[in-house]
């Protein structure tokens, strides 16, 4: 039986069948991608966000110590 002997209702209903198919493979990469995502970002904002606040703060303070050195040897 070659494909080209299917009628074309039954020929559609395959080749639609295949793309749903292919389109459940493709959301279920994405799912899985995004779960990996959250992950990350998770991991971001709960070790990495802490330590860039701290240098920020240093950052200013460090700042702060050099306006009053400028204005104490003014």
């Amino acid at each position: 039986m070659k494909i080209g002997d299917l009628k074309i209702g039954v020929r559609l209903s395959v080749a639609f069948g295949f793309l749903i198919a292919l389109l459940m493979g493709v959301i279920a990469i994405a799912l899985t991608n995004m779960g990996y995502m959250n992950n990350a970002t998770n991991d971001i904002t709960a070790n990495w966000m802490p330590s860039i606040e701290q240098t920020n703060n240093m950052n200013a303070r460090a700042g702060d110590l050099r306006i009053l050195e400028f204005q104490h040897v003014l």
